[in-house]
Order: structure tokens, then sequence, then C-alpha cells
């Protein structure tokens, strides 16, 4: 699919009162997007994490070190052409 389509769609609407509470949401988000190139950076549901949307798996790998050297909790993962079907 299209990966910046995709990015300019990312919405959540905790994130803004989350990043009040907790601003080191938004400085994770603002280095994903500025520092690391991902193409979209969203808070996860309530806050539990934020995530960046790559356009390589090589470009997530290399974030994924450097966050992981900051001692975070890092997951690198691929989408997937479909979704759950529930019939």
């Amino acid at each position: 699919g299209d990966k910046n389509a995709i990015a300019s769609l990312l919405h959540n609407d905790l994130e803004q009162a989350s990043m009040k509470l907790v601003p080191e949401i938004l400085r994770v988000k603002e280095e994903l997007l500025v520092e690391n190139g991902c193409l979209g950076a969203l808070m996860s549901g309530s806050g539990s994490a934020v995530f960046g949307l790559m356009d390589s798996k090589e470009e997530a790998m290399k974030t994924a070190t450097k966050y992981r050297e900051k001692n975070y909790a890092v997951w690198v993962t691929n989408t997937v052409e479909r979704g759950v079907c529930h019939g």
C-alpha cells in the first residue's frame, strides 16, 4: 500500500491530553519524525507506546538500535496486506 497515505491518516484523539501529562510522548514523536525520518509517528491507544512508520525495514532496524541504546523497549514489525475478517 501507499505508506505516505497511511502516515497521513494516523490520528489519536487522546494524544494531545496525554502529551500534557507525559511530555516525553511528544519528544519521542518529534525525534522519530525529524531525526529519524519516520513517515508518521503516533501514540498508540491510551499511551502504552509510541510507534513510527518507516519507509524500509533497514531504516526501522537502524532507528530501533538507536532507541534500544537509550534503554527503550523496541519492536520492529511488518504491515500486512489484509485485515482480519469476522464472519
